[in-house]
């Protein structure tokens, strides 16, 4: 238990540290000109190599949200460049413009100096994959992109839109060496998939568990040195503390800020 407490202990205070590899934000020095892309939402912006790198979303497909569901929720994806003084340098349009992405948000990370994009396709209406895509700094080409996980998810009404959109059902982590990538998803409604790729994209290890709750969010995540994973996932059930070894075999834990906590 004293393990657990110190990895708790870890996370609470490590909130910033985690958020740089999770959410979708933009950078403090990037403003847009009024009336540039006015019809997009800048969803991520990077700094790198002095340039800013975004990525944005058209309006979103569906002609009335009340009567959405949410594969009707699509997008058009765009990447741009700027220079450091806001200047555009470069832009494409992914798939020539085509609202054929959703129904999450896309969004880019810096990994072993590399840049890459990370965006949201459906292929039927029962569930939808996250890929992975590296991005030239230069001329903003693709490369082939990599399918990390496939999410079920039934076509959720209106009610149900927003759970899923703000959900937290994927986690990005990036080992303090910048050699290693930990994805990981919410793949279904009680389980969760660890994916742990090299600086080249190659899969080291995957792993696929269970948790016991009826319903959670991946708040955290870090890898470990042998290319385990450890999660805290919250609920209206409280918080857990997931460790999962490379191998798949899964330790589960609640978290109980009183003291202490008990293991499953």
């Amino acid at each position: 238990m004293k393990r657990v407490a110190v990895i708790v202990l870890f996370f609470l205070s490590s909130t910033s540290l985690f958020s740089q590899h999770s959410s979708v934000s933009i950078s403090d020095d990037f403003k847009i000109k009024e009336g540039l892309n006015k019809d997009q939402t800048v969803t991520h912006s990077i700094y790198y190599n002095n340039n800013f790198y975004t990525v944005t979303n058209s309006a979103a497909g569906g002609n009335k949200w009340i009567f959405s569901k949410l594969y009707d929720i699509t997008y058009a994806v765009t990447l741009s460049r700027f220079d450091k003084d806001m200047k555009p340098i470069g832009q494409i349009e992914l798939e020539n413009g085509k609202k054929n992405f959703g129904p999450l948000v896309p969004s880019m990370l810096c990994f072993n100096n590399k840049l890459y994009l990370a965006y949201f396709k459906a292929s039927n209406k029962t569930s939808f994959s996250l890929y992975l895509t590296r991005v030239d700094e230069n001329s903003l080409s693709l490369s082939e992109p990599l399918t990390l996980c496939t999410i079920q998810q039934e076509n959720a009404g209106l009610s149900g839109i927003m759970s899923v959109l703000e959900g937290g059902l994927v986690y990005f982590a990036i080992s303090p060496d910048n050699t290693r990538l930990l994805v990981v998803c919410k793949s279904a409604a009680n389980k969760v998939q660890t994916i742990v790729l090299d600086q080249d994209l190659h899969v080291l290890n995957q792993a696929t568990v269970s948790v016991n709750l009826s319903s959670f969010d991946i708040s955290s995540a870090v890898l470990t040195n042998d290319n385990g994973a450890c999660l805290v996932i919250s609920s209206d059930e409280g918080v857990r503390i997931l460790g999962i070894t490379p191998d798949g075999h899964k330790t589960e834990s609640r978290y109980n800020p009183v003291g202490g906590g008990s293991r499953k």
